[in-house]
Order: structure tokens, then C-alpha cells, then sequence
């Protein structure tokens, strides 16, 4: 069956499904792996210090967003009505244009001590194309568009890494050049997914206020998990930053680049469980949906493992190998190891957190968040303040284990709620 604007592909196989979708996800990391590698290499550690604290605050704005608005969207586009989705992408569109009256001022008070005035302009306009680039992603992934997906966001990432890469061989790498190019590569992005990226010019009669409350109810579950589930790292980034300067910044951003390998496919198998579980929940039976469960988490296993072995093993010469054995970051080898065993319980909890997203199970969502947020509001200060980059690195072990644990908790839960035919009785 082709695949367009107005049609969603059948109902595919959780495993091609997940293939694609691990694919889709793989060009995103690889391509954000590239960047961040290229701004290590090519910039002072204090420079790199300053996009690694600004692009913190940025996902965590993202994070809202997807929360707010490409969450909401993803369901009207997995619904198969392509009215509705049409509808639905003018009002995200819309509404993230209204939403950048609060990213330009967390942007501006979280980083003007630190970052020069000059790059924030550039910074701010990257952050909107990006979340614009966002929607479009999102769309298509929802509607099994995954190769037009790709199409993308191989623009957007594996384009901006080139771009990167050649702007420091040639000595022309700046803060306001990397965001520069983000912003170019986001908009550009978008002509690689024409059937969703102007979707918006199909829609009808729009209420637009009445369509701001229907995400808002939909999305808001999902936005206390995303204001908690983002809320630790930004944390402990600033809290570097505040204590040890720029450079220790740089150097946590570091780690997480090569600790952050597990990403790609924790992200890409939620990307894929949310609207697949939603599309199946009224005839899934809770046997089937752990049997699903328990595959994703295999195939997790399969591709994180074997990296996660060779750097547990040799991380001093992992650091050298992405970075050059001179660099400042290659210090420390403790300290990646303990990022490896975070990033473990990574692809698990998003496994959980993607599950609970598609039941609606708001309440199991939001704790999963809570617990790790007031691990790290507790733990957070007192380690950082007193071990830096090591302390920032434990807390967020405490973190993983707690969300994994309580992520666990609330999907077996889900069997109460879940006839042996697979309709939902309750929400959790």
C-alpha cells in the first residue's frame, strides 16, 4: 500500500516496526554523536562549555515541547484520520510558534552568566527550526512514514555533522557558527519530508482555542514527566558549571557524548512502542504486550552490550580514541564507567515510559519521573558541590536506578486495568 499524506501504512509488524524506527534513530545519534565529536575536537574546552550549557536548556525545552505538542500530534497522526491530522499539524505548528514567549526567556536567564550575549540569537533561532524540524519527524514516524523520516533527518543531523566537521578543519568553528548551522540544517530538513512538512496547507475550519485545550489535556500527563525526566542533567550541568566553571561542563558533556551510544536505541524503540501500543491496547491482553516488551528489550541488549563491554573494559583508550590521548577529557576513565552503567538502565526505562505513554497511564508516568527528580534535588547538590564531575556522575546512577524501578512498578500494574481481550478498563 503507498504511503502519503492522507493514508497510514497497515499496521506492520512490531519487528519491521522496530527496525525501522531503530534505524530512523540511529542516523538521529550517529549524526548528533559526529556533531558533538566535531565541536569537542575543534573548540576550546571553555567554548564547548558553553554549547554543551546552552544545548541543555534547549532539549530540556524540546523535551517540554514534545511533551506539549509533538506528543499530542503523534496520536492524531497514528489515528489514521487524515483530517484530524491535518488539522492537527497547523495547530502544532501554531502552538510552538506561541511557545517560544517561554523559550527566549529560560534560553536568556539560564545561560547569560555564562554564555556571550552574541551567540544567543542564533541559539534561539536554531531552537525554534529545530522543534519546527521536530513535528515534522514526528508526524511521519506516527504515520509509518519512516523512510521520509530518515530522508530528514539525515539532513538535519548527519547534514549539520558534515557541515561541522569541515568548519573545524578549516579553523571557522565558532559558538555562533554551531548554531548556525543547526538552524540551517533543521530548516533544510524539512524539504526532505514534503507529504508532512506541508500538511498544514489541507486543513479546514480550525477552533483553535477548543484544539489548545484537547492537547493540553492530552499532553499535560505527559509534560510533569518531562519537566522531571530532563530536569536532572540541566541540573547537574549547571551545577558544574557553577562550581568547577566551563570546562568541567565540557568535560561532563564529554562523557555523556560516547556513555550516550545506549540513546539511539532507547529513543527509537519509544518513538516506535507509543504509537504501536496505542494502535493495539484495545485488543492487546497483558501477556502479549510483555511478550513485546520483553522482545524490545532483547533487541536492546543485542546492539548496547557488546559497546558497553568494550568501553566498561577500556575506557581510558575509548576517551583517547574519540578525543586524541592529549585531550582534557581523557582524565576521566572512572567516571565514563559509571555514565556506561546510567545508560543501562536508559533503553529499559524508556521501554516502561514508552508503555505507560500509549496506555495514558498518567499517574505511573509522572512517579516514574518524581523519584528520580527528588533523588537528584537530594543527592544532587551535596555530591557535586563536594566531588564535582564524579559526584554528578553517581547521582545520576542513584537517578536511573530509581526510574527503572518505579517504571517496573507501574507497568505491572497495567494488568489490572487490562482484560484478558485487551480493553482498558481504568486509566493507571
Amino acid at each position: 500500500m503507498k504511503a502519503g499524506l492522507h493514508t497510514v501504512l497497515p499496521s506492520s509488524s512490531i519487528g519491521s516496526a522496530l527496525v525501522l524506527g531503530l534505524f530512523n534513530q540511529a542516523v538521529v545519534s550517529i549524526g548528533g554523536f559526529g556533531w558533538n565529536l566535531a565541536l569537542a575536537r575543534g573548540l576550546p574546552a571553555d567554548e564547548y562549555g558553553v554549547i554543551a550549557l546552552i544545548t541543555a536548556i534547549i532539549l530540556y525545552l524540546n523535551g517540554l515541547h514534545q511533551a506539549l505538542i509533538t506528543y499530542p500530534l503523534s496520536l492524531d497522526a497514528a489515528s489514521g484520520d487524515s483530517r484530524e491530522f491535518s488539522r492537527s499539524r497547523i495547530v502544532a505548528a501554531l502552538s510552538t510558534l506561541l511557545f517560544q514567549f517561554v523559550c527566549i526567556p529560560a534560553v536568556v536567564i539560564v545561560t547569560a552568566r555564562n554564555a556571550p550575549l552574541k551567540a544567543l540569537p542564533l541559539a534561539l533561532v536554531a531552537l525554534f527550526f529545530w522543534q519546527i524540524q521536530e513535528i515534522n519527524r514526528r508526524s511521519a514516524l506516527a504515520r509509518g512514514l519512516y523512510l521520509e523520516a530518515t530522508c530528514g533527518d539525515a539532513v538535519r543531523y548527519l547534514g549539520a555533522f558534515a557541515v561541522a566537521a569541515i568548519l573545524a578543519v578549516n579553523g571557522l568553528l565558532s559558538v555562533q557558527a554551531a548554531f548556525l548551522v543547526v538552524a540551517l540544517a533543521s530548516a533544510l530538513a524539512l524539504l526532505a519530508t514534503p507529504s508532512t512538512a506541508f500538511s498544514w496547507v489541507r486543513f479546514g475550519p480550525l477552533n483553535f482555542a477548543a484544539e489548545i485545550k484537547s492537547y493540553w489535556r492530552r499532553g499535560s500527563p505527559v509534560l510533569w514527566a518531562a519537566l522531571l525526566s530532563a530536569f536532572p542533567v540541566t541540573f547537574f550541568l549547571w551545577l558544574l558549571v557553577r562550581k568547577d566553571g566551563l570546562v568541567a561542563g565540557a568535560a561532563f558533556q564529554a562523557l555523556l557524548n560516547i556513555a550516550a551510544i545506549a540513546r539511539p536505541v532507547a529513543v527509537g524503540i519509544e518513538n516506535m512502542l507509543v504509537p504501536e501500543i496505542a494502535r493495539r491496547k484495545g485488543t492487546m491482553s497483558f501477556h502479549e504486550l510483555v511478550s513485546i516488551l520483553w522482545h524490545c528489550a532483547w533487541v536492546s541488549g543485542a546492539l548496547i552490550v557488546p559497546v558497553f563491554a568494550v568501553i566498561l573494559l577500556a575506557p581510558q583508550w575509548t576517551l583517547g580514541l574519540f578525543y586524541g590521548s592529549d585531550a582534557p577529557y581523557t582524565r576521566f576513565p572512572g567516571e565514563l564507567r559509571i555514565l556506561i552503567w546510567v545508560y543501562v538502565t536508559y533503553p529499559i526505562a524508556a521501554i516502561f515510559s514508552a508503555t505507560l505513554k500509549a496506555y495514558g497511564a498518567s499517574e505511573g508516568l509522572m512517579k516514574m519521573q518524581l523519584y528520580p527528580a527528588l533523588t537528584a534535588v537530594i543527592l544532587g547538590p551535596f555530591l557535586i558541590l563536594r566531588m564535582g564531575l564524579l559526584g554528578a556522575c553517581l547521582t545520576w546512577l542513584a537517578t536511573g536506578l530509581v526510574c527503572t524501578l518505579f517504571g517496573l512498578l507501574y507497568v505491572t500494574r497495567l494488568r489490572r486495568f487490562t482484560s484478558s481481550r485487551g480493553t482498558i478498563r481504568q486509566a493507571v
